[in-house]
C-alpha cells in the first residue's frame, strides 16, 4: 500500500450501484476487500469491468460462486496489488491461468470446482509468492501438482485426497516417497 492514496467517496460511492460489496481491509489503509458474496447471479466476465476504478487498490477480491469465467480473468489481472481471490465453484477454466500468472503478489488462490488441470497449473508456476492453492475437484493431475511444489517451494496444495506426495532424491540416486 506504499504510496496509494486511499480511493475517493465519490468512487466508492459509484459502486453502490453493483453487485460488489467494498471495504477497507482495516487500520486506515487504502487497500480494499471486494466481495460479490449475497449477488454471485449478478456477476460475470462483465460485470468486473465495474471494478475497474479501484484495481489498484484490491487486496482479497471474493467471486466465489459466480459466473465469472477466462475472459473475467483478464480484469482481475489488472490487480497488481491482489493477494488473495477466491474462484471456487465459478467458470473459470484453464484459459484463465495464463491471466491470472500476471498476479504476481497473489498469496492464496481458490480454484475448487473449476475446470482447471494440467495447463493452469503450468502457468501457475511463475507466481512464486503463491503460498496456498486450493485445487479440490479440478482436473489437476497428481504429477502436475508435484511439479507446480517443485517450481514453487514451500506452497501448500489442497487437492483430492488420492494424490501421492512428491518424490524426493535419496542419497544414493534413488527416489522414495515423502
Amino acid at each position: 500500500a506504499k504510496g496509494l492514496a486511499p480511493v475517493s467517496a465519490k468512487t466508492l460511492a459509484s459502486l453502490a450501484n453493483t453487485p460488489f460489496q467494498v471495504r477497507s481491509i482495516g487500520d486506515g489503509s487504502p487497500l480494499l476487500y471486494v466481495s460479490c458474496c449475497g449477488k454471485t447471479d449478478d456477476v460475470d466476465d462483465a460485470a468486473l469491468a465495474s471494478l475497474r476504478p479501484i484495481a489498484d487498490h484490491i487486496f482479497e477480491l471474493d467471486l466465489a460462486r459466480s459466473a465469472v469465467g477466462d475472459r473475467g480473468c483478464a480484469e482481475i489481472a489488472k490487480m497488481p496489488r491482489l493477494t488473495k481471490l477466491d474462484l471456487r465453484q465459478t467458470k473459470v477454466g484453464n484459459a484463465a491461468a495464463k491471466e491470472l500468472a500476471n498476479c504476481q503478489e497473489l498469496r492464496s488462490l481458490n480454484l475448487f470446482g473449476t475446470e482447471t488441470g494440467d495447463y493452469a497449473l503450468t502457468a501457475l508456476a511463475t507466481l512464486k509468492k503463491l503460498e496456498r492453492l486450493y485445487l479440490y475437484e479440478t482436473e489437476a493431475s497428481a504429477r502436475a501438482v508435484i511439479r507446480l511444489r517443485e517450481a514453487i517451494p514451500g506452497i501448500r496444495i489442497v487437492t483430492s485426497l488420492d494424490l501421492p506426495d512428491p518424490m524426493e532424491e535419496t542419497p544414493n540416486n534413488g527416489r522414495r516417497r515423502r
